[in-house]
């Protein structure tokens, strides 16, 4: 399936290989629209976050574009041999989802066997180290404000969705901690439009964003 899904990503985005991760903005659907499913849903999201073990900052929930406190959406489980390991409080979640909110899941891949295998496959292709995060969004709560990243994104949109606006190069080269935030916006706009379940978009490093 993995491999399936690195030729279908190619064949949505029209590239000839990974040299053209990263090279410009890039925006499809994908051929097979069971692959979404197949890698994620928010249910199995929401069931992963209920049994796996997740601490902040590897999982964060934000209201009104603010951290929203962990004593608000984490506690700790003991085991028989008295280690407390942090936990997701799924009640005390899901009074924030109905209040609307996003979730943020880093490294995702670590604790799903398909999206480690999928990462996998990815790594392979690309010959570079990745990552699958994840980002589940309810009622009328914003992502991030305008901003670039270090690293080019493929973004897999796997359920309902989400207005995106892609601006011009900011930074030619942005690193990690990069010492000029650069907060003035390009004028310019390479994309602005909703990305819906099955479309998939492949943002370079250079590029503002604002999900």
């Amino acid at each position: 399936m993995t491999l399936r899904f690195v030729r279908d990503l190619e064949q949505t985005l029209a590239w000839e290989g990974a040299g053209d991760l990263g090279r410009d903005f890039a925006r499809g659907t994908l051929p097979d629209p069971a692959v979404v499913t197949r890698l994620l849903t928010p249910h199995r999201l929401l069931d992963l976050l209920s049994w796996r073990s997740l601490d902040f900052p590897q999982i964060r929930v934000l209201q009104h574009g603010a951290d929203v406190h962990t004593r608000a959406y984490l506690t700790t489980r003991t085991s028989r041999r008295g280690q407390s390991v942090p936990i997701v409080d799924t009640e005390k979640l899901g009074v924030l989802l109905t209040d609307g909110t996003q979730v943020i899941v880093d490294a995702l891949n670590h604790l799903d066997p398909t999206l480690e295998a999928a990462c996998r496959a990815l790594q392979w292709w690309c010959g570079m180290t990745t990552q699958v995060n994840a980002y589940l969004t309810t009622g009328d709560a914003a992502g991030f404000d305008l901003h670039w990243d270090d690293h080019p994104t493929i973004i897999v949109q796997l359920a309902g969705s989400k207005r995106w606006e892609v601006r011009g190069p900011s930074r030619v080269a942005p690193l990690y901690r990069d010492t000029d935030p650069n907060t003035e916006p390009p004028a310019e706009i390479v994309w602005s439009g909703v990305l819906r379940a099955g479309e998939v978009i492949s943002i370079p490093r250079c590029l503002g964003t604002r999900p």
